[in-house]
């Protein structure tokens, strides 16, 4: 049963209930927190929101993580402000999961831009959780990759659960509650603030092992979850853009601080020192399914695909029709 005196701080502003956090944590009533709640809402009115919240959570298959819970990543307790609860619909184990990544960028991304974040979810899908804000843009993108290929995707979101937001993003937010998990730090019920959205990218930071930025503009909200990650001491990537895009300044002032260029899949393995599951190994130029692969490498389907889509990434084979892979024909010198 989740302790009601962490579900009655989400009735504080974060700004309320943030000196009463770390008391809780260190297992003390925090004095002063009962006066401040009853200035918000009685005792009995708390009681009754709370049972009420309990169950509509358990009616959407809501599961509420308390700060304490040790399934909660311990990140986001170092956080300066701390979500009390987590609720989330999905895959808990993925929170834990020991590769994540945040892929993050422009709601105005370009099409480039799309492309990009899109072909390097797709490429660590297989072995990466992809962490995300399912926002249009990058965010979008990202998800999409990794539902491509079934991935692991993390969506954190700025609204309850039980609110789609924005409203284009309806199918894919199912589709990432089913492959992956969805995160929230508000009840459901809620809608969007804007607010809620700079406050999201902090999950989303202390989610994740690094960072990657694919579009930004200098102003973008992206920015912040890089100012969260760097706090944390987590890694920090950006893809470079043409010095005349307005989308490509974030990125480029990152790199030029210092954060790690990223091409293709393979920087950001080499930055995060990941190893990418198979050797390069070539295939024939007879298409093979990804069974009949994984036998030939004598390894299990899972890594066969985590490596087709590496070797595809830089050009050594390609994926035909039917699902099915093939070595890229070489040319011959000269040729």
């Amino acid at each position: 049963m989740v302790p009601r005196s962490w579900l009655e701080l989400l009735l504080l502003s974060h700004a309320q209930r943030r000196p009463f956090v770390q008391a809780m944590l260190e297992r003390a009533r925090p004095p002063g927190l009962v006066a401040t709640l009853d200035a918000v809402r009685p005792a009995a009115q708390r009681a009754r929101w709370a049972d009420s919240l309990l169950r509509r959570c358990e009616r959407s298959a809501i599961d509420l993580i308390t700060l304490d819970d040790p399934r909660l990543p311990p990140t986001l307790r170092h956080l300066h402000d701390p979500p009390p609860v987590l609720f989330v619909r999905g895959d808990l184990a993925l929170l834990t999961a020991p590769r994540r990544l945040a892929i993050v960028g422009s709601r105005r991304a370009t099409a480039p831009g799309k492309r990009m974040a899109e072909a390097l979810a797709r490429q660590l899908a297989l072995d990466v959780v992809v962490v995300s804000g399912l926002a249009y843009g990058i965010d979008a993108a990202a998800h999409q990759g990794t539902c491509v290929e079934n991935g692991s995707p993390v969506g954190v979101v700025g609204t309850g659960l039980d609110r789609v937001y924005p409203k284009g993003n309806a199918q894919l937010h199912g589709r990432v509650g089913e492959l992956g998990c969805l995160v929230s730090e508000y009840p459901p019920g809620v809608t969007a603030r804007p607010y809620h959205f700079v406050a999201r990218n902090r999950i989303v930071a202390a989610l994740s092992h690094g960072v990657v930025v694919v579009e930004a503009t200098m102003r973008s909200g992206a920015l912040s979850t890089v100012d969260f990650a760097l706090q944390m001491s987590r890694e920090v990537m950006a893809v470079a853009g043409c010095v005349e895009e307005a989308n490509a300044q974030g990125c480029l002032q990152l790199l030029r601080d210092g954060a790690t260029l990223v091409r293709h899949a393979d920087d950001v393995r080499e930055a995060m020192g990941w190893e990418v599951p198979v050797e390069a190994t070539d295939l024939p130029e007879r298409p093979m399914t990804p069974e009949e692969v994984a036998r030939q490498w004598q390894t299990s389907l899972v890594v066969a695909l985590a490596g087709l889509g590496q070797l595809e990434l830089v050009g050594i084979v390609e994926r035909v029709d039917g699902g099915r892979y093939r070595g890229v024909p070489r040319r011959a010198p000269g040729g």
